[in-house]
């Protein structure tokens, strides 16, 4: 059927995006095959290839493998079921293009490696938390929150032109789902902070599991990583299916900075903080980032601001801290406590939307596009325990 075929074109996909784990081999050839089925539908890839992508990370390999298809399928006729658009698609216009009748501006756009990072890195947190009983209940809460905010999304953006999305030879030539589309992964990264919420309630959970996501991210930084999918090559495809395989493979490097030095010198920490917000704009997270001077503060610790302009996820945090409870990813942020406790240091901050390091009382105020922190670090040899 013809839901079937959009189930099964999403699988592929998602693969990209979800650790690289041991498969059987008849598993790894109805992969490729349904691969190639993938190029020829835009919705698989555009719409539902985003959202199994992510939230398909590991539980879709849990699943037996009869159930992947139903799994798949139930996600596009969730999405289709209300979005007005994607029922449009579904009901035989899949492989339309949306069609721009004025100028529109170009949505910015950051590294794949990114994005990925970012989306799996919170996923594999929510898995080792055990926020949810099973990463099954999860994914459904997550396919439904997608549903839920899609039109919102489009109608909030539509000044810019979205067509990549759903324009099949661009996401087949860029292998990444649309998630480098800023104003998609925000829309992304929305989704599941908001499902997280859900589960995770309390104020001291929040943090602690801010923090857990922002250690994985600093020790990835600190040692590199390899962002590799888990579709296998098997010996015994076609030279057609293995191209196809190795295009959606190897994701890409997220690059070792290589280890800091712990020191509990406020000016050190501060260069050192420096460092990590500059490998963080060289990915692509930020447009930049300023750093102030270090003010003395009781119990000889100090207190210090921050402030990144343009984060990937500037969206994402403009909206949950309005709705969410202010429970948002604020990943910058956790890396930095992270570090901040390598050098035995507690450290809390209070963050918002802001246009710069300082804002003058003469000049206009700046446009507000980054994010402010005001820091206070205190000495605790326990804090990174």
């Amino acid at each position: 059927s013809f839901k079937w075929f959009l189930g099964a074109a999403v699988a592929p996909v998602a693969a990209m995006f979800r650790p690289r784990r041991p498969r059987r081999r008849d598993s790894q050839r109805r992969c490729l095959h349904i691969l190639a089925a993938a190029c020829v539908c835009a919705v698989g890839t555009a719409v539902l290839g985003s959202v199994v992508s992510v939230v398909g990370i590991s539980a879709w390999t849990a699943l037996p493998t009869g159930g992947r298809r139903s799994f798949a399928a139930g996600l596009i006729t969730t999405v289709a079921g209300t979005s007005p658009g994607l029922a449009g698609w579904a009901g035989g216009a899949a492989c339309a293009e949306e069609v721009v009748y004025r100028t529109k501006k170009q949505a910015p756009r950051i590294p794949k490696v990114l994005a990925v990072m970012l989306l799996r890195t919170t996923y594999e947190s929510v898995e080792d938390w055990g926020a949810y009983s099973d990463m099954a209940s999860y994914q459904k809460y997550f396919a439904l929150q997608i549903r839920d905010g899609y039109q919102s999304f489009r109608d909030r953006f539509r000044n810019y032109d979205l067509t990549m999305l759903y324009n099949t030879t661009f996401l087949e030539a860029s292998a990444d789902g649309g998630i480098s589309n800023r104003f998609y992964f925000s829309f992304l990264n929305d989704a599941q902070w908001r499902v997280i919420g859900r589960a995770v309630k309390s104020e001291q959970d929040r943090d602690r599991f801010g923090r857990v996501v922002g250690d994985r991210l600093y020790r990835a930084i600190i040692k590199g990583k390899e962002l590799k999918s888990d579709v296998e090559e098997d010996a015994n495809a076609t030279e057609e299916e293995k191209e196809v395989a190795r295009k959606y493979q190897r994701i890409g490097i997220w690059p070792a900075l290589g280890k800091l030095p712990k020191t509990d010198k406020p000016d050190e920490v501060l260069r050192n903080a420096g460092r990590i917000l500059g490998y963080l704009k060289e990915q692509g997270y930020c447009e930049s980032f300023e750093i102030s001077e270090p003010e003395a503060s009781p119990k000889g610790g100090f207190r210090f601001r921050s402030f990144v302009r343009e984060p990937a996820n500037l969206e994402t945090t403009r909206s949950l801290m309005r709705s969410n409870d202010n429970f948002a990813p604020r990943y910058d942020q956790r890396i930095l406590q992270a570090f901040f406790a390598d050098c035995g240091f507690g450290s809390s901050f209070s963050d918002s939307i802001a246009g710069g390091l300082q804002v003058s009382e003469v000049t206009p105020a700046p446009m507000p596009n980054g994010i402010l922190s005001e820091w206070s670090l205190v000495p605790d040899p326990e804090a990174g325990l």
